[in-house]
């Protein structure tokens, strides 16, 4: 009770126009395709809709959503256009209009039942149910007038602004200003006077309009009651194709209630649109607006002349035909079709408004037309004539138009080309176009524009599984009957004799059937008895085909159970194949002869099974071989106990699977003609023979049984005679056999899954029987074909040790374990999202530290947390971030070494990068175009003996075939464009489906199903392996570098190389290296970090020189350099040669040189200057003594200031950095360029150590 007032689970979809209309699909939580494809949900034959149209999500709350997957117009949602699915899904509200294509349909929560209750049926006779004919009075609400404005006279307020007006005058002239007082006094009281009357006029005007907005929504509230009401009437008196369907297929309560006295019996609906609004005349004051979406409605009364004209002219036809053959019986309605086209008529062929005595069909051409009447004299119904021949109407001697003289008797549907006129004869018209539009004239006669309604035609297949419903149901009241020479069913338990065999006489017979026992089974019966078949003597293939409706499941079913009962699993085994959806062989799964079982469902099972098969004739050949048989029968008999059941393999609709795999059907053939010896066995069924039945089809196909075809030429192509195009459409089951090249028997076959008295049908009971005899002889199951499929979720402790995973290779039929190593290359993985890409990349580098010495790397372009189990294990030396600019640089720069020095003892590296197209697609960016070079010529150019990339990327594209190129390995997940697999090699039937783990390796062409991660990654144990170094950390550069963590500078040859920090790029110690003769330049604005760098400086070149002379020249006091002796140039002058000396200038820009005295030390080379300055001032300071300073061209210039500070030192500095500035952070420049640099701070409080030892 708890959710009772839930919203259902469930949807349902109703496509109430359009070419394809009628259809009712109800559907629960999951994915669903709307699109023309034959396996959507959601389908329609209407040629605006791509196969895979539109995706409809229904959640496990029951709440849909829409996303359009096709091009072109954008899908409508009552009204509102989606933006082509790029503004994603769309949630869809209960009773949703969609705008699909040309078709319009209606999604609701829950299923409306199209049916009160089912029609009772007695011996195939429809009992017809009492029916009331719905009546309705329209009444018209009447809405009264609005309030007028009513009296808004000024009142006396004119009179006192005059009387103002004339106070003022006489106060000027007399000059009294007393007088404008009293003028005053009288315009207060005549100003009060009239707002008095104005509030109460405001306050009974308010009560006026109340009143009137009342009975304004009085009269709204009714004319909605009044049209919901219409609405309901206008429903239950007009059918609609979708009423019709809903009717036919449930055997609804409404079939053939409609008789010829009632005033609504030959309504039909053409499709959607404006009803007018019945208003009656005395009191239509004003014009209604028409009732919108109702169905627009045609009687087709006798004496109505219709004419249907355009592209969807036939499909408005049947949709006609069928609401008429649903709503009356043929008691009141028969129907005539006349055309010269009668194949275009074929889904109406069975209808039971159309058969006669003789069981054919009133499908005819003009010169049959009398003999139809002449079979049909006597019948006091309404008869409906169809035409699509507008030539017999012109012609005034024609029996059609002889017929149609009589302008009260008979209806006609004339069904016309877009280009033709409308005959004169017809009284109204309907034209189609491409488009779901139609012009709708009711009356010819009338000069009224035409109306524009949503038309709603009937689709063939539609049709036709609608004329299936109907077919065989009779009218007690109809005064025709039905004649025929053989048997119209026949059950299994008939020809059997009238009871199956039960599990002990199954027993009996496979111990009587000797050891080479044929494949034999009855299939139905003749006018000279019993038919059976066997393959050994009619094949060994065989070739079945028949219409939708004919009977060629349930002779399959009858076929394949035969067979199972006349011989034990060890001498016969079955592979069932289904490309109708798996229904046909639902019951037959269950026999201990079947060995596989493949439906259109499983679309990557297909290709397998054809290796599988291949292999298996393999196996059999090698066998035979091995015992010297020539074939199966000699093999027996030589080595009874060699077990090699004969292989039957039953494909139904093998021409879908003949489109779906191309290569298929030459593959089969090469099939059959080496299983004939080997004991395989084909047969091959389908609806469709034309375009599918090869020569070599037909060569290797002795076996020939045709049920009722459309076309004479595929039953003659089928059994090579035109009478299976002739078979009674109403007697499903009806066969011809070819037994030779000019004898063939026309029998009836029997059915097996109609239930008779008990709750199981014949193929269950005898199903059952089967199954316990095979249990009671204890025999092992027959081995298949091939392995059993790869399991969905595969645990770790499943797979040997070491594996990633299991492959499934039918070539060999066997299951293999998957092996991987570093060794064997790169590996690049494409998969969308969801397909488990960056699971597989966390099981790939797992498997590498776990098994090898080598070091892992880890760039994830998406973002994710399951890499960060890796970064604690020793050998992973960091998981970045692509957002970690620092860090990225630093490993691309870090792997780029690795790989330019392949001979290197350090251990191999393996780059793990998760979405290399998003990782190419974020460095692609002037600010990262080093980073992305750097990346470019690892996957084009890396040594993958020194480092080894494994890639996953969602778009192939993205992806240089340069890289693709050197993959070794390349593993396709599921894509959700299967296409995208082309550039890996993968074609797109070989994209795996939606499911985790499941890979194509298209490297070999093989499936795998890879392991699920077991323990998470942090748990598992490292190696303790002591020979195996730790990997390199990739850290971020600290704000603060202490100079005592620095490697220790050099001075060698007059070249002085300073440690001043950390390499941002690399991670290491930087050195600045100073020539003899030649100064250093620090520039940065204000707190940069510029004086202690210079400091540094400094304290590094004392530590070089210990005997060397320093001093300092500073303006401002209480800095890093107040330890340093103020420097006297005087004395510096009086230097000895050869002594070092350093003097440090901070603040330089703010040092004059009257003298020339620092330019000259600067000059002269025998003083090293370290000097630090603001840019700006630098810049502007022309003449200045730093430019000799500057001349040396080695310096360290503060990040983040203007772009032409690098100029001060003749170096163009990047204008974006990694991190962002802060203090320290310097571009270090020297003879090897610029170098972005985290510059130390001395140790201790103060510069001590910048004082002589």
């Amino acid at each position: 009770m708890e959710n009772s007032h839930q919203p259902p689970l469930r949807w349902q979809c109703t496509w109430h126009a359009g070419p394809d209309a009628g259809a009712v699909h109800t559907f629960g939580p999951g994915s669903h395709v709307l699109g023309r494809a034959a396996h959507a949900t959601l389908t329609a034959d209407d040629p605006a809709l791509a196969p895979h149209h539109a995706v409809l999500e229904v959640g496990p709350d029951g709440r849909g959503t829409l996303t359009q997957l096709a091009g072109g117009p954008p899908i409508r949602v009552d009204g509102a256009a989606m933006n082509g699915g790029g503004d994603g899904p769309v949630e869809l509200a209960a009773g949703a209009w969609l705008e699909v294509g040309t078709s319009l349909l209606r999604l609701q929560r829950g299923g409306e039942p199209l049916a009160d209750g089912a029609v009772h049926l007695h011996c195939g006779a429809v009992v017809r149910s009492a029916r009331a004919v719905s009546q309705w009075t329209p009444q018209l609400a009447v809405t009264p007038d609005p309030p007028g404005p009513g009296d808004e006279r000024a009142g006396g307020l004119l009179p006192a602004l005059a009387g103002v007006a004339a106070s003022g005058v006489l106060a000027l002239v007399l000059r009294q200003p007393t007088f404008i007082l009293f003028g005053l006094l009288g315009a207060v009281v005549a100003i009060a006077s009239w707002g008095a009357q104005r509030i109460a006029f405001a306050r009974r005007h308010r009560r006026a309009l109340a009143a009137h907005q009342c009975a304004v929504q009085a009269a709204r509230d009714a004319d909605a009651r009044a049209r919901v009401a219409f609405r309901a009437h206008h429903e239950q008196k007009v059918p609609t194709v979708v009423t019709a369907l809903g009717v036919a297929h449930h055997r609804g309560d409404r079939l053939w209630a409609r008789r010829l006295d009632h005033g609504d019996a030959t309504l039909a609906a053409l499709g959607l649109g404006d009803v007018a609004w019945p208003l009656p005349d005395d009191r239509a004051t004003h014009s209604q607006p028409p009732v919108a979406g109702m169905a627009i409605a045609v009687d087709l009364r006798a004496g109505s002349r219709l004419a249907v004209r355009g592209p969807q002219a036939r499909g408005v036809a049947r949709s006609l035909l069928m609401q008429l053959a649903t709503s009356c019986g043929p008691a009141d309605v028969r129907i005539v079709i006349v055309t010269a086209q009668p194949t275009a008529w074929a889904s109406l062929r069975d209808l039971p408004h159309l058969t006669l005595p003789d069981e054919s069909s009133a499908v005819i051409d003009e010169t049959g037309l009398a003999t139809v009447l002449a079979e049909w004299e006597g019948h006091r119904g309404q008869l409906v004539v169809v035409t699509d021949d507008p030539a017999l109407l012109a012609v005034r001697t024609s029996p059609l138009r002889r017929l149609l003289a009589d302008t009260s008797a008979h209806a006609l549907i004339a069904v016309l080309p877009t280009d033709a006129t409308v005959p004169h004869i017809c009284t109204a018209a309907l034209t189609t176009t491409d488009g779901p539009t139609a012009q709708w004239v009711a009356d010819t006669s009338d000069t009224a524009s035409p109306q524009c309604i949503r038309v709603a035609a009937l689709g063939e297949r539609s049709a036709t599984r609608t004329t299936a419903a109907l077919r065989g149901l009779v009218d007690p009241e109809d005064p025709l009957s039905m004649a025929t020479n053989m048997p119209r069913a026949l059950s299994l338990v008939d020809l059997h004799g009238g009871a199956l065999a039960d599990a002990e006489a199954i027993l009996h017979t496979w111990a009587t059937v000797g050891r080479d026992p044929a494949p034999r089974a009855l299939v139905g019966m003749a006018v000279d008895g019993a038919v059976d078949i066997d393959l050994v003597r009619d094949g060994p293939h065989g070739l079945i085909a028949g219409t939708t409706g004919a009977g060629k499941s349930e002779l399959l079913r009858t076929l394949v159970v035969g067979m199972a009962a006349n011989a034990r699993p060890e001498h016969l085994t079955f592979v069932l194949i289904d490309y109708k959806g798996g229904a046909t062989f639902d019951a037959c799964a269950a026999l201990p002869h079947v060995v596989g079982v493949i439906t259109d469902l499983d679309e990557h099972l297909a290709d397998r099974a054809l290796r599988s098969l291949h292999a298996e004739l393999r196996r059999r050949e090698a066998l035979l071989r091995a015992h010297g048989a020539a074939d199966l029968p000699a093999l027996r008999a030589t080595d009874p106990q060699v077990v090699l059941p004969r292989l039957v393999v039953v494909i139904d609709e093998f021409a879908a699977l003949v489109s779906e795999q191309p290569t298929f059907l030459h593959a089969l053939v090469g099939v059959a003609q080496r299983g004939r010896s080997l004991g395989v066995h084909l047969l091959l069924a389908t609806q469709r023979p034309q375009g599918v039945i090869s020569d070599d089809v037909r060569a290797n196909t002795n076996l020939r049984l045709a049920l009722r075809l459309q076309d004479a030429a595929d039953a003659l192509d089928v059994a090579g005679t035109a009478d299976a195009a002739h078979l009674p459409r109403s007697v499903p089951g009806r066969a011809v056999l070819r037994l030779g090249a000019d004898e063939h028997v026309t029998f009836q076959t029997a059915h097996c899954t109609q239930h008779a008295d008990g709750d199981e049908s014949p193929l269950q009971l005898l199903v059952g029987a089967i199954v316990e005899a095979a249990r009671q002889t204890d025999e092992p199951a027959p081995v298949g074909p091939w392995q059993p499929p790869l399991p969905a979720m595969l645990h770790p402790s499943e797979v040997p040790h070491g594996a990633l995973g299991l492959i499934d290779d039918p070539d060999q039929q066997r299951i293999r374990p998957l092996h991987r190593d570093s060794d064997e290359g790169h590996l690049l993985i494409a998969g969308s999202a969801g397909s488990g890409a960056t699971s597989t990349l966390c099981t790939l580098a797992a498997h590498t530290l776990a098994t090898t010495s080598d070091h892992v790397y880890v760039l994830d372009a998406h973002g994710t947390n399951e890499f960060d189990g890796l970064a604690q294990h020793p050998r992973c030396g960091a998981v970045i971030r692509i957002r970690e600019r620092e860090r990225v640089a630093r490993l691309l720069h870090r792997l780029r070494a690795r790989s330019g020095d392949p001979a290197a003892t350090s251990p191999r590296i393996v780059l793990v990068i998760d979405g290399l197209d998003t990782a190419r697609r974020a460095l692609d960016h002037p600010s990262t175009m080093d980073e992305y070079d750097v990346l470019h010529d690892l996957l084009t150019t890396a040594d993958a003996n020194a480092v080894t990339i494994i890639a996953a990327v969602e778009h192939t594209a993205a992806v240089s075939a340069a890289f693709i190129a050197r993959c070794a390995d390349r593993w396709v997940l599921h894509l959700h464009d299967p296409h995208d697999g082309a550039a890996l090699g993968a074609h797109a039937a070989n994209v795996p489906p939606a499911q985790p783990g499941r890979v194509y390796l298209a490297t070999c062409g093989l499936t795998a199903q890879l392991v699920r991660p077991g323990e998470p990654l942090h748990q598992q144990q490292p190696i303790t392996d002591p020979l195996a170094p730790p990997a390199p950390r990739i850290d971020t550069v600290p704000p603060i570098v202490i100079a005592s963590s620095l490697a220790p500078g050099t001075h060698h040859d007059g070249t002085t190389a300073l440690s001043i920090g950390v390499d941002v790029t690399t991670g290491r110690t930087h050195v600045l290296r100073v020539h003899l003769g030649e100064h250093v330049l620090v520039v940065g604005g204000a707190r940069t970090g510029r004086t202690t760098a210079l400091a540094h400086l400094a304290a590094q070149w004392r530590r070089l020189h210990p005997a060397g002379w320093v001093g300092a020249l500073t303006l401002r006091r209480g800095g890093p350099l107040d330890a340093l002796p103020p420097a006297d140039l005087h004395d510096l002058c009086q230097l000895p040669h050869g002594r070092p000396a350093l003097l440090i200038v901070d603040d330089a820009d703010r040092v004059d040189d009257a003298d020339g005295r620092l330019a000259a030390l600067a000059a002269g080379g025998r003083v090293c200057l370290f000097a630090a300055g603001k840019p700006d001032a630098l810049r502007l300071s022309y003449g200045h003594w730093t430019g000799v300073v500057r001349r040396s061209r080695i310096g360290l210039v503060a990040a983040g200031g203007s772009e032409l500070d690098g100029d001060l030192l003749g170096t163009l500095l990047p204008r974006r950095t990694p991190i962002a500035p802060r203090p320290g952070l310097m571009w270090a420049i020297d003879d090897s360029g610029p170098h972005l640099t985290q510059v130390a701070i001395p140790g201790g409080d103060r510069c001590t150590d910048l004082l002589p030892h």
